[in-house]
């Protein structure tokens, strides 16, 4: 019998209804410039995961407004580590993990 056990680090936060605007700069291996919105999925101590109109670049410097039901507004700013796209209904993804805050 397979016993799955959870390897993440850090506990995962849900917190309904939060969303993301993102903005990733322009340069670092050749990433464009771009700023989209999304919906927060889940949020740790040092990384936030988050639905995509783009799919980021990973390692590309993101700068990240989180926007809380209550209209309080939390600015991070973090690397991309990694970044999924479904091709077939154009959906996307990414973890960024925080640099500063």
């Amino acid at each position: 019998m397979y016993n799955k056990t959870d390897r993440r680090k850090y506990t995962r936060f849900n917190v309904p209804g939060a969303k993301v605007k993102y903005e990733q700069e322009t340069g670092f291996q050749g990433s464009e410039g771009f700023t989209g919105f999304g919906k927060m999925i889940d949020l740790t101590l040092y990384a936030v995961k988050f639905e995509t109109q783009h799919e980021l670049t990973p390692g590309a410097k993101i700068q990240i407004l989180i926007m809380l039901d209550d209209n309080k507004t939390i600015l991070l700013i973090g690397n991309t580590l990694w970044a999924f796209s479904e091709k077939n209904d154009n959906s996307a993804q990414a973890t960024v993990e925080f640099s500063a805050f």
